[in-house]
């Protein structure tokens, strides 16, 4: 209790509170500085049906025609969409695009859920939201590219494999194309809200410390 009481009464000390709060702003404003920039990208795509539908009629009529499988789902674009979601979700595809685990890229694909946009729309709908985070707008921009083609290939893949025609796959339209990469300041502002803090703690400690110095001397006297 007397440690904050002094405390209280050092801010209120003009030769002390503020060279504290001088150096508190000093180490925030270089928590903000030396921490690295980051950039973020987003885009929301959408699944879609063939214009031609998901089957495709043969001739002789008395042949069964083909269909798309991915279509046979009760909610098929919702159900592919996750499917996707979840190949995007590997190592595989983490080396396509050149993203390491712990590495300085992030990628984040989902349904929407983390895109205030689409949950305004509704999460039931066969949204993909991707979003990059990385060290500069050119790596940023250049990896959002790669998810994107990357997303379409995974589809065209799984509809190739199950034997869908290719008449009835599915496709994906941008809805909301790549936007330009910003910057992000979410760990700078922790780091300088960190770094301020450090700086009045400090600051504080030595003033308490060279208060008490000051009193024993006087002390002695």
């Amino acid at each position: 209790m007397r440690f904050w009481t002094t405390l209280l009464g050092l801010a209120g000390n003009k030769l002390v509170g503020p060279p504290v709060v001088v150096a508190a702003l000093a180490f925030a404003a270089a928590g903000f500085l030396l921490m690295p920039a980051r950039y973020a990208s987003t885009a929301a795509m959408v699944v879609t049906i063939s214009t031609a539908g998901g089957t495709q009629e043969v001739r002789p009529a008395a042949e069964q025609s083909l269909t798309n499988p991915l279509l046979q789902f009760g909610d098929p674009l919702r159900t592919t969409a996750g499917i996707v979601i979840l190949s995007m979700r590997n190592e595989r595809v983490a080396k396509a695009l050149g993203v390491t685990d712990g590495g300085p890229v992030e990628v984040t694909v989902d349904d929407g859920r983390t895109d205030p946009d689409l949950l305004k729309v509704g999460s039931s709908g066969p949204f993909l939201h991707i979003e990059v985070e990385g060290p500069s707008a050119a790596t940023v921009r250049e990896v959002m590219a790669k998810a994107q083609g990357q997303v379409r290939t995974e589809l065209k893949n799984w509809q190739t494999s199950l034997g869908a025609p290719p008449i009835t796959h599915m496709g994906l339209l941008d809805v909301r194309p790549a936007t330009p990469p910003e910057p992000v300041y979410r760990d700078r502002i922790l780091a300088a809200a960190g770094g301020g803090a450090l700086g009045a703690l400090i600051g504080a400690g030595a003033a308490y410390a060279l208060m008490r110095r000051a009193r024993k001397a006087g002390g002695r006297r």
